[in-house]
Protein backbone atom coordinates (compact mmCIF):
# COMPACT_ATOMS: atom_id res chain seq x y z
CA UNK A 1 0.00 0.00 0.00
CA UNK A 2 2.85 2.37 0.86
CA UNK A 3 4.58 1.70 -2.47
CA UNK A 4 1.37 2.42 -4.38
CA UNK A 5 0.71 5.63 -2.44
CA UNK A 6 4.29 6.79 -2.96
CA UNK A 7 4.16 5.95 -6.67
CA UNK A 8 0.91 7.76 -7.37
CA UNK A 9 0.41 10.25 -4.55
CA UNK A 10 3.81 11.63 -3.66
CA UNK A 11 5.33 14.48 -5.62
CA UNK A 12 9.04 14.66 -6.45
CA UNK A 13 10.89 17.38 -4.53
CA UNK A 14 14.07 17.29 -6.57
CA UNK A 15 14.07 19.85 -9.38
CA UNK A 16 14.16 18.33 -12.88
CA UNK A 17 17.43 20.15 -13.57
CA UNK A 18 19.08 18.36 -10.65
CA UNK A 19 17.85 14.84 -11.48
CA UNK A 20 20.37 12.29 -12.69
CA UNK A 21 19.25 9.48 -15.00
CA UNK A 22 19.74 5.95 -13.67
CA UNK A 23 23.04 4.43 -14.81
CA UNK A 24 23.51 0.76 -13.92
CA UNK A 25 27.30 0.65 -14.25
CA UNK A 26 27.81 3.76 -12.18
CA UNK A 27 25.43 2.35 -9.53
CA UNK A 28 27.79 -0.55 -8.75
CA UNK A 29 30.66 1.87 -8.13
CA UNK A 30 28.47 4.09 -5.96
CA UNK A 31 27.25 1.15 -3.88
CA UNK A 32 30.84 0.11 -3.18
CA UNK A 33 31.69 3.68 -2.12
CA UNK A 34 28.52 4.23 -0.08
CA UNK A 35 29.70 2.92 3.32
CA UNK A 36 32.10 5.87 3.61
CA UNK A 37 30.33 8.36 1.34
CA UNK A 38 28.33 9.74 4.26
CA UNK A 39 31.53 11.17 5.73
CA UNK A 40 31.88 13.47 2.71
CA UNK A 41 28.99 15.57 4.01
CA UNK A 42 31.14 16.44 7.03
CA UNK A 43 34.03 17.81 5.01
CA UNK A 44 32.72 19.12 1.70
CA UNK A 45 29.87 21.35 2.78
CA UNK A 46 29.11 24.28 5.06
CA UNK A 47 29.50 24.35 8.83
CA UNK A 48 25.70 24.42 9.21
CA UNK A 49 25.30 21.22 7.17
CA UNK A 50 28.07 19.57 9.20
CA UNK A 51 26.47 20.51 12.55
CA UNK A 52 23.00 19.39 11.47
CA UNK A 53 24.35 16.08 10.14
CA UNK A 54 26.12 15.40 13.44
CA UNK A 55 23.00 16.29 15.46
CA UNK A 56 20.91 13.98 13.28
CA UNK A 57 23.42 11.17 13.78
CA UNK A 58 23.42 11.64 17.56
CA UNK A 59 19.63 11.71 17.66
CA UNK A 60 19.40 8.42 15.78
CA UNK A 61 21.78 6.42 17.99
CA UNK A 62 19.26 5.45 20.73
CA UNK A 63 16.73 4.31 18.14
CA UNK A 64 18.94 1.53 16.86
CA UNK A 65 18.90 -0.83 19.83
CA UNK A 66 17.68 -3.67 17.61
CA UNK A 67 17.67 -7.04 19.32
CA UNK A 68 18.83 -5.60 22.64
CA UNK A 69 15.32 -4.30 23.35
CA UNK A 70 13.74 -7.63 22.42
CA UNK A 71 16.12 -9.51 24.70
CA UNK A 72 15.44 -7.03 27.52
CA UNK A 73 11.68 -7.35 27.04
CA UNK A 74 11.90 -11.14 27.08
CA UNK A 75 14.45 -11.74 29.85
CA UNK A 76 13.92 -8.81 32.22
CA UNK A 77 10.25 -8.04 31.79
CA UNK A 78 9.03 -11.52 30.83
CA UNK A 79 6.88 -10.14 28.01
CA UNK A 80 5.17 -12.66 25.85
CA UNK A 81 4.71 -12.29 22.11
CA UNK A 82 1.26 -10.73 22.51
CA UNK A 83 2.41 -8.08 25.02
CA UNK A 84 5.51 -7.28 22.98
CA UNK A 85 3.44 -6.97 19.79
CA UNK A 86 1.00 -4.65 21.57
CA UNK A 87 3.87 -2.46 22.73
CA UNK A 88 5.34 -2.28 19.21
CA UNK A 89 1.90 -1.35 17.82
CA UNK A 90 1.49 1.30 20.52
CA UNK A 91 4.92 2.68 19.69
CA UNK A 92 3.95 2.91 16.01
CA UNK A 93 0.84 4.90 16.91
CA UNK A 94 2.91 7.15 19.18
CA UNK A 95 5.29 7.82 16.27
CA UNK A 96 2.42 8.84 14.00
CA UNK A 97 0.87 11.12 16.63
CA UNK A 98 4.28 12.60 17.50
CA UNK A 99 5.00 13.52 13.89
CA UNK A 100 1.54 15.02 13.35
CA UNK A 101 1.73 17.08 16.54
CA UNK A 102 5.41 17.84 15.97
CA UNK A 103 4.86 19.24 12.49
CA UNK A 104 2.35 21.69 13.98
CA UNK A 105 4.58 22.55 16.94
CA UNK A 106 7.57 23.31 14.69
CA UNK A 107 5.49 26.04 13.06
CA UNK A 108 4.66 27.58 16.43
CA UNK A 109 7.89 27.03 18.38
CA UNK A 110 10.46 27.00 15.60
CA UNK A 111 12.90 24.21 14.85
CA UNK A 112 15.35 24.96 17.66
CA UNK A 113 12.82 25.09 20.51
CA UNK A 114 10.83 22.13 19.20
CA UNK A 115 13.99 20.02 18.86
CA UNK A 116 15.04 20.90 22.42
CA UNK A 117 11.58 20.00 23.78
CA UNK A 118 11.40 16.77 21.76
CA UNK A 119 14.92 15.76 22.83
CA UNK A 120 14.03 16.32 26.49
CA UNK A 121 10.82 14.32 25.93
CA UNK A 122 12.86 11.41 24.59
CA UNK A 123 14.47 10.79 27.97
CA UNK A 124 11.15 10.06 29.70
CA UNK A 125 10.82 6.52 28.33
CA UNK A 126 14.29 5.33 29.41
CA UNK A 127 13.91 7.03 32.80
CA UNK A 128 10.52 5.35 33.25
CA UNK A 129 11.98 1.97 32.28
CA UNK A 130 14.97 2.42 34.59
CA UNK A 131 12.91 3.23 37.67
CA UNK A 132 9.59 1.50 37.06
CA UNK A 133 10.30 -1.37 34.64
CA UNK A 134 8.01 -2.02 31.69
CA UNK A 135 5.07 0.01 33.02
CA UNK A 136 7.42 2.95 33.44
CA UNK A 137 8.54 2.51 29.85
CA UNK A 138 4.94 2.64 28.64
CA UNK A 139 4.09 5.71 30.71
CA UNK A 140 7.35 7.42 29.74
CA UNK A 141 6.73 6.64 26.07
CA UNK A 142 3.26 8.16 26.23
CA UNK A 143 4.27 11.25 28.22
CA UNK A 144 7.42 11.71 26.17
CA UNK A 145 5.75 11.01 22.84
CA UNK A 146 7.42 14.02 21.20
CA UNK A 147 10.72 12.20 21.54
CA UNK A 148 9.63 10.07 18.59
CA UNK A 149 9.62 13.22 16.44
CA UNK A 150 12.88 14.73 17.67
CA UNK A 151 14.55 14.32 14.27
CA UNK A 152 11.73 16.13 12.45
CA UNK A 153 13.12 19.65 12.79
CA UNK A 154 16.76 18.70 12.26
CA UNK A 155 15.93 16.66 9.16
CA UNK A 156 13.94 19.56 7.68
CA UNK A 157 16.73 22.02 8.48
CA UNK A 158 19.37 19.68 7.04
CA UNK A 159 17.44 19.25 3.80
CA UNK A 160 16.89 23.01 3.47
CA UNK A 161 20.50 23.87 4.30
CA UNK A 162 21.79 21.06 2.12
CA UNK A 163 19.82 22.36 -0.84
CA UNK A 164 21.49 25.77 -0.39
CA UNK A 165 24.88 24.08 -0.31
CA UNK A 166 24.18 21.83 -3.33
CA UNK A 167 24.17 18.63 -1.28
CA UNK A 168 22.46 15.93 -3.37
CA UNK A 169 19.17 14.84 -1.78
CA UNK A 170 20.14 11.16 -1.95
Amino acid sequence: LTAILVSFGMHETLLPSKRIPFQGRVMKKLLLQSPLSCTRILFRHSKEVRILAIILMLQSIPGFMGDVFQILANTEWNLGTKDFSSFVAMFGIINIVANIVGSQMVRKLGIKRFTALATLSSILAPIGASFFSFRGLIIGSILGFLGSAQMLGVTAALIAEGAKSDVPQG
